[in-house]
């Protein structure tokens, strides 16, 4: 078996710009897919009953889908690692959709009587019709978590072909529907949280399925088992992304705890909002960014020229992607059109959401590094230096709000772009550190 200090077909020789650069654009539109959805999903969700409200309790109940998922948070690495067997495989599929229905469960708990209050009531701020949407479109939206489960086998197995670019169209139709839906439906009056979670779930659904297609070929290919390394079974397989899991978990709850704060700012219904809005540009890009993690464990750098390769790749690739969204707090036309024509924000909140665009404009520089480090934690087999750089990321995020609601005189719009700022610097801090450590 591999020794954890030393990854599996680690590369020696630094890959070319060129070849990092072919390999992520993929991962790009994978990024983009799962993010860029939610605010085209969002402008039929917004134009609604209760307009920007509506989408603002439909957005939690997002959040509160996506805190759930992130028990399978680490999936995709933990298949990069393991899935390189057919053996392996078995095991993983197994542990997978155990995962799978443990988060279906959960979810359909949090929507009962009395838990649903405890969760969108007591703790978010909702009530009446936006508490009754948060609920019935989490419970709506089991099939859409258990598709993400179902499809995380299949993108292993594609990025450890290095055939990123397969997954190109079944992540670009997914777009393109959800482009579709979100120009057609509000023509015909299809608005509302029930048409959103239909125009979420459809297009994810196919998108697994097509990847599943692509990945058949390479799946059929792998060995049975592998002379240098065993399969591992499922109990290895948990230990080892339970800590990237409790990772995403923290970074899901992060988003909820944010929700939280912001309920507690002096005007919720207008700063929410605005904060929800700005998210919807940043976060793909910021996902995007962090997919240098899968960029770092399929090119397993081992030696120092291909980190600096990369490194140098991934501060780039953060520098582009931060001018992307520094766009929609520069150009006011550009701002406009997306914040007050498509989402549906009110006029009197667009300066609000341009400065928030702003101070976002940092995150996918942090976002990518962070990326590079709990990549290179993964292919170490130390993933517990991820999660401890999670844990660090929460705790810096909730000191830093309770800072700015009792201390600093900060705007409540601004509260989350900040927070989410110095929590992904701490992050990297403490994983660079804890890898430095276990070097000596």
């Amino acid at each position: 078996m591999t020794h954890p200090g030393n990854p599996p077909s680690a590369t020696d020789a630094p890959p070319s710009m060129r070849r990092l650069l072919l390999f992520y654009l993929p991962l790009v539109v994978l990024a983009f897919s799962q993010q860029l959805t939610y605010p085209l999903v969002g402008s039929i969700v917004s134009h609604g009953p209760l307009g920007s409200q509506e989408y603002d309790a439909y957005a939690v109940g997002q959040q509160v889908l996506f805190l759930l998922g992130a028990v399978g948070a680490g999936l995709i690495t933990t298949g990069m690692v393991f899935c390189r067997s057919r053996a392996g495989l078995r095991n993983y599929l197994r542990m997978n959709l155990g995962l799978a229905a443990t988060a279906a469960l959960v979810q359909f708990a949090v929507c009962l009587p009395g838990i649903d209050g405890l969760v969108f009531g007591r703790c978010l701020g909702l009530d009446g019709d936006r508490l009754a949407i948060a609920r019935s479109s989490l419970l709506w939206c089991i099939p859409l978590q258990t598709v993400f489960f179902l499809r995380n086998p299949y993108l292993a197995i594609l990025f450890n072909a290095k055939r990123s670019g397969l997954t190109n169209y079944a992540t670009v139709m997914r777009v393109l529907i959800a482009l579709v839906f979100a120009s057609v439906f509000p023509r015909f009056g299809l608005t509302g949280w029930k048409w959103g979670v239909f125009a979420t779930t459809f297009p994810a659904a196919l998108e697994t399925a097509v990847t599943r297609w692509f990945a058949l070929p390479f799946l059929r290919d792998l060995p049975e088992t592998l002379p240098d390394e065993p399969p591992a079974p499922c109990r290895r397989q948990l230990a080892y992304t339970i800590p990237l899991s409790a990772s995403g978990l923290l970074i899901q709850a992060s988003t909820v705890v944010t929700s939280m704060f912001l309920a507690l700012t002096p005007d919720p219904t207008v700063f929410r909002p605005v904060h929800l809005y700005a998210l919807g540009i940043e976060k793909p890009l910021s996902s995007a960014a962090l997919r240098m993690q899968t960029v770092t464990v399929a090119f397993r750098p081992g030696s120092a020229a291909a980190r600096r390769r990369i490194v140098s790749f991934t501060a780039t690739l953060g520098l582009v992607l931060g001018c992307v969204v520094l766009v929609f707090a520069a150009l006011p036309s550009v701002a406009h059109w997306y914040f007050c024509t498509v989402q549906n924000l009110p006029e009197t909140s667009l300066a609000m959401a341009r400065r928030a665009m702003l101070f976002a404009s940092v995150l996918p520089a942090i976002y990518a590094l962070r990326g590079f480090l709990e990549g290179f934690a993964a292919v170490r087999y130390r993933t517990g230096a991820v999660m401890n750089g999670q844990l660090a990321y929460f705790l810096v995020l909730v000191c830093s709000m309770t800072l700015f609601r009792h201390v600093l005189p900060l705007p409540g719009y601004l509260w989350g772009m900040v927070a989410m700022a110095l929590g992904a610097l701490s992050t990297s801090a403490m994983i660079a550190l804890q890898m430095r450590r276990r070097a000596e």
